[in-house]
């Protein structure tokens, strides 16, 4: 009710800035935890050290670098939505490459499907950001920002929090089985998460 609030939720009447904070809402909402699934695929699946696991991360931070040049060059030519589109769909066809690695999976894929969803990433944040911010009208832009870069934010602990648990719960669904014959000190210890059992 006051008259400039901080997160200012009236700004959703603008179909365009909500479809496009929609977007981004749902890329960091997987971007994040994309990046907690992996990390715990590499380090703890895979035994990697975190430098080793950051340097099979690389292709993925070089695919945005080449993606944010890239997006804004297409999108001055095509338009945001075809662009963002594209990217989005990329990000998903890496993102559901990680259900088809498995501990002896070649890391050369996961280096594509890095480089795949980085690609993705740097293509459509910028242009969808710009867009957003764009559809409103100057007075309100600042606010708009805001309120932008905080669902962000809220996406990005919402992928780590609701993907996290689904991790939590695959794991404890399909160990449990495995535990059943062990002592109950052991099933106690392997029965909570993957790190649990690795320490």
């Amino acid at each position: 009710r006051a008259a400039q609030p901080s997160f200012d939720p009236r700004l959703f009447r603008n179909a365009r800035f909500a479809a496009g904070n929609l977007a981004l809402g749902a890329l960091f909402f997987g971007v994040t935890g994309q990046m907690f699934f992996g990390t715990f695929y590499l380090q703890g699946a895979r035994g990697m050290s975190a430098w080793d696991a950051g340097l099979v991360a690389l292709p993925g931070a070089l695919g945005v670098i080449a993606g944010a040049p890239l997006g804004a060059r297409l999108t001055r030519r095509l338009g945001v939505a075809p662009v963002a589109g594209a990217g989005l769909a990329a990000v998903t066809v890496a993102f559901a490459a990680n259900l088809a690695f498995g501990l002896h999976t070649s890391l050369f894929w996961w280096c594509v499907a890095g480089g795949l969803s980085g690609l993705g990433i740097g293509a459509a944040v910028a242009p969808v950001a710009a867009a957003v911010v764009a559809a409103l009208p100057p007075e309100r832009m600042g606010a708009g920002s805001a309120v932008t870069s905080t669902i962000r934010q809220v996406g990005s602990v919402l992928g780590i929090a609701v993907l996290g648990t689904v991790l939590t719960s695959s794991y404890r669904d399909g160990v449990g089985p495995a535990l059943a014959g062990l002592p109950q000190g052991v099933q106690d210890d392997a029965s909570p998460s993957a790190e649990a059992t690795r320490d």
